[in-house]
C-alpha cells in the first residue's frame, strides 16, 4: 500500500516527501518530549484501553485521566 491509500483509508493522518520524512519525525518527537511526562502518559493510557470501551465508559475514562493530570499540576 502506498502513502496516498493509507491516507485515503484513513491508516495515516499526513504524508510528507521521503526526504522530509525525518525532520518531520524529529520535530513531533520534539513537540510530545516537551509536554509534561503525566499528560504524555495519560494519552498513552488513553490510546491503549478506550478502544476496548464502550461510548460512555470512554468520556468517563477521559474525564478521569484528566483529573488526575490537572490534579498533579
Amino acid at each position: 500500500m502506498d502513502a496516498g491509500a493509507a491516507l485515503a483509508m484513513v491508516l495515516a493522518s499526513v504524508v510528507v516527501p521521503d526526504g522530509e520524512f525525518n525532520s518531520r519525525a524529529a520535530r513531533l518527537v520534539e513537540t510530545i518530549a516537551a509536554q509534561p511526562l503525566d499528560a504524555v502518559r495519560a494519552v498513552k493510557e488513553y490510546l491503549k484501553f478506550a478502544p476496548l470501551m464502550e461510548p460512555r465508559g470512554r468520556a468517563d475514562f477521559a474525564a478521569s485521566l484528566i483529573a488526575g493530570v490537572l490534579s498533579s499540576h
